[in-house]
């Protein structure tokens, strides 16, 4: 139980390491430089190595170590090729008859204020705290702890490149009718309409990104 436990904490710091871009997509991590960092032994550092590989946010190489997963264009559809069947599954779950509806009712009612933000930098900066907090909702929601590790997944990936490329615009502004829709039908419970509406905003979140890469290289 405490080997359990230490594991689940070196996952948890290292993918915290991650996201605050102390190690950067391409770079090393050391089991020694881990293991001072987080204040524990290398055998729960490699346990939870392993798990960020299986989560595709590291690649361990044998004889050199571990790395952070770096993300190309190619990559990058993939990830939302994935996020899309992930998300859509997670948004039809969280039509079953037993699951509340209350939180998504207050999320609908949190984004039309949002929307009728004027400032644009104030309304683009709820927006995004908005996005994190509605797809953390269909993870908790879904009742399905494998589709919300995927998701996290994914999550973190897209940051990661976002990130350290500055190449992925958000659209905030567009996304928000899409989540609405979203909303609308797990609110309704209609499942079919709620996967094909989250399908749909996976689809065009990866298409505006794509069309927005294309304009900046002049293609």
């Amino acid at each position: 139980m405490k080997k359990q436990k230490l594991s689940e904490r070196a996952y948890q710091g290292i993918k915290k390491l991650i996201k605050e871009q102390v190690f950067k997509p391409g770079d090393p991590l050391p089991e020694n430089v881990l293991s001072m960092t987080l204040n524990m032994s290398r055998t729960p550092i490699r346990e939870a190595l392993h798990k960020l590989e299986d989560e595709q946010v590291v690649i361990i190489r044998p004889r050199l170590g571990a790395f952070v997963a770096s993300v190309d264009f190619a990559q990058l559809c993939s990830l939302y090729e994935t996020r899309e069947a992930v998300e859509g599954m997670m948004a039809n779950i969280c039509c079953k008859p037993h699951i509340s509806t209350k939180p998504f009712i207050e999320m609908r009612e949190e984004l039309q204020q949002i929307m009728t933000i004027k400032n644009s930098q104030e309304r683009e900066t709820a927006m995004h705290a908005f996005g994190a907090k509605f797809i953390r909702a269909l993870r908790e929601n879904c009742e399905n702890p494998m589709l919300a590790k995927y998701s996290s997944s994914i999550t973190t990936l897209v940051e990661n490149f976002s990130k350290v490329t500055h190449s992925i615009p958000l659209f905030p502004d567009e996304s928000a009718p899409e989540r609405m829709e979203i909303l609308d039908a797990i609110i309704a419970k209609d499942a079919k309409k709620a996967e094909e509406k989250a399908r749909a905003h996976a689809q065009l979140c990866l298409a505006r990104i794509m069309s927005s890469a294309t304009q900046r290289n002049g293609y």
